[in-house]
């Protein structure tokens, strides 16, 4: 089964946004039993009863724990875990972390999902219907774009990549021209994340950085990560390739 997150969203210069940044809200999950083919549920669905309505889990992105979700800890064999920032596709400011069952996320129902609220996530209590008493995993105002973790089991250890257009929103003057990267480390996908390393792209801003756990080489110190550059410049926009090597 293929999943996939569709959402409304409006570009920086009609956002209202005061940094042009590229609002989204009233996201759904959506699913594919023949290889994307066809999909439920349907637009009209999605547009008439999001799954997420609203902005705070607008932007989800499965927690990656390799082919098939094959790694087991932290509850990974029982549930399925999504981060959002608050409502953007660049420059967002925090991340909050959902999780729903394996057996129920092909209900597609949002009902089902839970939101970690502080503590021991491996305890239910730790985790609430209501996103909006979600616990903030990371605050960085105006430097989390939309992204995603990777779980690194040889180190045992959560990867995330938070980007942004230093300039402001990705449609700012010039914007396009430089992105900062800032890698994340934590030991559970609550946290507690630390920034271990920055990496300025310039003068090419590629956005959106996502490491791919199947490409792992030498005890997962050897990374790669895929991106894109300026949507104006045919040469760069498109998917690329970037080696990543972590280092103690």
């Amino acid at each position: 089964m293929l999943y996939w997150v569709v959402a409304r969203h409006k570009y920086g210069e009609k956002s209202g946004d005061p940094a042009k940044r590229q609002t989204a809200a009233n996201a759904s999950i959506i699913k594919s039993s023949n290889y994307g083919r066809t999909w439920v549920r349907s637009a009209k669905e999605n547009y008439e009863a999001p799954m997420f309505p609203g902005r705070r889990f607008a932007t989800p992105y499965f927690v990656e724990y390799g082919q098939n979700g094959k790694a087991t800890v932290d509850n990974g064999d029982k549930f399925i875990y999504a981060i959002s920032n608050n409502g953007f596709w660049d420059n967002g400011d925090n991340l909050v972390l959902g999780r729903v069952t394996r057996d129920k996320i092909g209900s597609l129902n949002g009902a089902d999902w839970e939101y970690y609220a502080g503590g021991d996530g491996l305890n239910d209590s730790a985790w609430n219907r209501d996103s909006s008493q979600a616990m903030l995993i990371l605050d960085s105002p105006g430097k989390l774009g939309m992204n995603g973790m990777v779980y690194v089991p040889e180190l045992d250890r959560y990867l995330m990549i938070g980007w942004y257009y230093p300039a402001g929103g990705g449609k700012m003057k010039d914007a396009c021209r430089e992105t900062i990267w800032d890698f994340y480390q934590a030991p559970k996908p609550w946290g507690p994340w630390t920034k271990i390393s920055s990496y300025r792209s310039f003068p090419q801003g590629y956005y959106s950085p996502q490491v791919w756990p199947k490409f792992n080489r030498d005890g997962g110190r050897s990374l790669f990560v895929f991106t894109a550059g300026d949507w104006n410049n045919p040469e760069v926009y498109r998917l690329t390739v970037v080696p990543i090597s972590l280092r103690d």
